[in-house]
C-alpha cells in the first residue's frame, strides 16, 4: 500500500488562527493556540500519482495544517501544477516557485499551501544555478501575528556537503532580506541531510 510520508511540526506561535478570508466559518480548531505545519516531498508524478494524490489529500484533511510546504512539484503537458491541484482540493491558498520560467512547457519546484491569508511572496534561485534549486517565501497573516514562511529543497547527493552549505548561505541571505521585523519565522523543506549533518 502506498503511504505518503508526512512530517508534522507543531509550534505555539499564535493565540488563535484566522481562516483564509472568504473561505467560510473559522475552523473548529481555530482557538487551539498553535500553528500546525507539514512538509512533504511529493516525488512529482512517480508511482501512480492519482492514487498518491488521493492519499495525500486524505492525510492533509485529517491533519488540518495551517501551512503545507511541498517539494518536487511538477507541472507539464497533461499534468496541471500539482500544488494548485492539492490547494484546490483542500480549499487552501497557494504559491509556487521554480527555476523554470512561467510559460515553460515543464516547470519543477516547491510550493506553500496555507489556510492563512497570503500577504506577499518572493523567490530566489540557489547556487550553483545548474543545480536547479529555488527557495520561496510567503508572508502570512496568522491572527494578530505576521508569519514569514519559507520553503526549499537542497542538493541531494551524499558528497554534496559543499553545495548544500552554499545553498544554505543563499537561503539565510534571502531570509535576512525578506523577513519582516518582528515576524515569526517558519522554514520547511527537503534538506537532504540529517539534522546533525555539518552542512
Amino acid at each position: 500500500m502506498l503511504r505518503p510520508a508526512i512530517a508534522c511540526l507543531i509550534l505555539a506561535l499564535v493565540p488563535a488562527l484566522a481562516p483564509v478570508e472568504g473561505r467560510g466559518a473559522p475552523p473548529a480548531d481555530a482557538g487551539r493556540g498553535e500553528l500546525v505545519a507539514v512538509t512533504l516531498n511529493i516525488w512529482h508524478d512517480q508511482e501512480n500519482w492519482p492514487a498518491r494524490l488521493a492519499m495525500i489529500c486524505d492525510s492533509l484533511r485529517a491533519l488540518r495544517p495551517d501551512v503545507v510546504f511541498l517539494q518536487e512539484i511538477l507541472q507539464k503537458e497533461g499534468l496541471p501544477n500539482q500544488a494548485e491541484t492539492l490547494a484546490d482540493s483542500l480549499g487552501y491558498a497557494w504559491m509556487f516557485v521554480s527555476v523554470d520560467p512561467p510559460g515553460a512547457p515543464k516547470r519543477y519546484g516547491n510550493a506553500i499551501l496555507t489556510r492563512l491569508p497570503i500577504l506577499g511572496t518572493h523567490e530566489v534561485k540557489l547556487r550553483p544555478l545548474d543545480d536547479y534549486r529555488v527557495a520561496g517565501h510567503a508572508r502570512l497573516q496568522a491572527g494578530a501575528r505576521t508569519l514569514d514562511a519559507y520553503v526549499t529543497h537542497l542538493h541531494h547527493t551524499l558528497e554534496g556537503d559543499t553545495i548544500r552549505a552554499r545553498q544554505v548561505e543563499d537561503l539565510l541571505a534571502f531570509i535576512d532580506t525578506t523577513r519582516a521585523p518582528g515576524a515569526a519565522l517558519l522554514l520547511g523543506g527537503d534538506f537532504n541531510a540529517a539534522p546533525d549533518t555539518p552542512n
